[in-house]
């Protein structure tokens, strides 16, 4: 029997339908903690050819949730996602490579699906693609294409990427020096909360490197690190206290405890989100 193109068209409708259905179902599942079942909708849709099922479904398989854990089949799922251009899965099939999760650890099979996810603007993937062109591992090393990868993952807010673009910009690696712009993104990675920016940016206010030195702030900076647990902060932070008076030593704490409250309510109402 001839088929018309109208009559294609509503079955390619009614099937899609039937298919985001029982995603939506699988979501509901997930959501609700009853990951056997949410396991079973998935695995529904995913054979249907949905990419956001067979990327959930790999995840499922990846941690262990209503599936027995299997690297393999998270692997094999991650791909017929990423083949129909899913950058979650492209990522995640690419650090799967990266860390030998179901294969033998290998650059050169991670760095084209990091590649892809990156091209869509997957933050994670470019920074380790970055890394990767820095490192040179899976691909020929490239300094350029290091720091045009980390700035990409660094302006949309990946703390590494500012820390390891802040290293581009203070040694010169595929940009022209500036320790001024290297403390700028320095800064941006310590206010996110990373524990060695928040050092860096001890060790530059002591040092007088791309800011003009102050010892206030080079104890505020050495304590909010040390208290995040980078115990050689601790080192710069005696050191401070050398130069301050104890009025300036208390303000300085003080700064750190604001500091701290900031960034524990930016956190939660992330999470909250």
């Amino acid at each position: 029997m001839q088929r018309t193109p109208l009559l294609l068209l509503a079955l390619l409708l009614l099937a899609v339908t039937a298919r985001a259905a029982v995603q939506e179902e699988g979501e509901r599942h997930y959501l609700a903690g009853d990951y056997a079942r949410a396991a079973v909708a998935f695995a529904r849709a995913a054979e249907s050819g949905a990419a956001v099922a067979q990327f959930n479904l790999g995840t499922l398989y990846a941690d262990g949730l209503g599936v027995a854990q299997d690297d393999r089949m998270a692997a094999y799922w991650y791909r017929k996602a990423a083949e129909q251009g899913h950058m979650g899965a492209q990522f995640n099939l690419g650090l799967m490579y990266s860390q030998g999760r179901g294969f033998e650890p290998d650059g050169r099979l991670a760095a084209p699906w990091y590649r892809r996810a990156a091209e869509q603007g997957h933050a994670k993937a470019q920074y380790n693609l970055g890394f990767m062109y820095a490192q040179g591992l899976g691909v020929a090393r490239d300094d350029g294409e290091a720091f045009r990868w980390y700035r990409k993952a660094a302006e949309q807010g990946h703390a590494q990427a500012q820390f390891h673009l802040g290293e581009c910009y203070a040694n010169g690696i595929g940009v022209t020096p500036d320790k001024a712009v290297a403390t700028q993104w320095y800064r941006k990675a310590a206010e996110q909360g990373l524990d060695h920016a928040q050092y860096k940016m001890a060790w530059l206010y002591a040092h007088g490197v791309g800011v003009a030195r102050d010892w206030l702030e080079a104890h505020k900076w050495a304590q909010i690190a040390y208290l995040g647990g980078f115990a050689a902060a601790e080192e710069i932070r005696l050191q401070a206290e050398q130069q301050l008076a104890p009025a300036q030593i208390e303000k300085s704490r003080q700064l750190a405890r604001q500091w701290f409250k900031v960034y524990v309510d930016r956190v939660l109402a992330r999470a909250g989100q």
